[in-house]
């Protein structure tokens, strides 16, 4: 629908616009959703391995006592 508007106002081939439209309302949102994603999995992945040091850590000064 977008295409078809823009074509419409825009007095671009429908082709054309379809393409534009594609790649502005689909391949641009999921490109961010994905870079977020694997941003919150880098983060995620950061928590659990200081979680993991710090509860080695802490049993290392209990086994020491």
């Amino acid at each position: 629908l977008a295409a078809w508007l823009l074509s419409a106002v825009a007095g671009w081939e429908f082709g054309t616009t379809w393409i534009v439209a594609s790649l502005l309302l689909f391949v641009v949102p999921g490109t961010i959703a994905v870079i977020q994603i694997k941003r919150e999995e880098r983060a995620d992945a950061l928590r659990a391995a200081e979680a993991r040091d710090e509860a080695r850590d802490t049993g290392d000064r209990e086994d020491d006592g």
